[in-house]
């Protein structure tokens, strides 16, 4: 084989090696969670939720989110799981204070290598039964379809204390709409004293 043989098939390589992660290479779509869950009971009683996620694409070839859910259940009665769907996006008016609905949910396109985030507005739409934030410890888990239909899970949990749950029976009492944030990651949420064991700790990552 020649020099000018050897550089063509190293073109022709090439190209077929970025053909495949341009137009073959299925997406690779992952999902980010905000600290925060932002939920409240609404004027009718029911519970709702704002959660700000992102989503982001490792590989080249333009990814799909094509519907999202959130489900919630205590984690010691897993039978019972509340699925709301995505009901609106939403961004968080400062000048005003309140939240917005900027437009209806619908599905996200995700470019290759690239990330869409969202605030999306979620609730139990006052359906029976009856949806309560009591004391314990609880699951959140968002759902979302790919191109293909396929169902793909990320979830985090959440700790409703003793004063979280008054706050909710109190706002929800008076028909108030206040917020109550819950915490998705307590250890990044929260404002803490570190002392140097615990700061070398977080440093290192979990698991290390």
């Amino acid at each position: 084989m020649g020099i000018s043989d050897a550089v063509a098939l190293l073109s022709l390589v090439i190209a077929c090696t970025v053909l495949f992660l341009t137009q073959f290479r299925r997406p690779r779509v992952g999902v980010h969670f905000s600290p925060v869950l932002k939920s409240y009971y609404r004027k009718d009683g029911s519970l709702a939720f704002y959660l700000t996620v992102t989503f982001d694409n490792s590989a080249l070839t333009p990814g799909l989110v094509r519907h999202v859910a959130m489900v919630l259940h205590r984690r010691d009665n897993p039978k019972a799981r509340f699925l709301m769907p995505w009901r609106s996006f939403a961004s968080y008016s400062f000048d005003e204070k309140r939240w917005w609905a900027t437009e209806m949910a619908r599905a996200l396109a995700v470019p290759g290598r690239s990330s869409v985030d969202k605030t999306i507005w979620f609730a139990w739409e006052g359906r029976a039964p009856d949806l309560a934030l009591e004391k314990g410890e609880y699951e959140i888990e968002l759902l979302w379809w790919d191109a293909r239909d396929l169902v793909r899970r990320s979830a985090r949990t959440v700790h409703v204390t003793e004063r979280i749950q008054q706050k909710f029976q109190e706002y929800r009492e008076k028909a108030k709409t206040s917020f109550v944030d819950l915490p998705l990651d307590a250890g990044r949420a929260e404002n803490r004293v570190l002392n140097p064991s615990q700061y070398r700790a977080l440093l290192r990552g979990p698991g290390r």
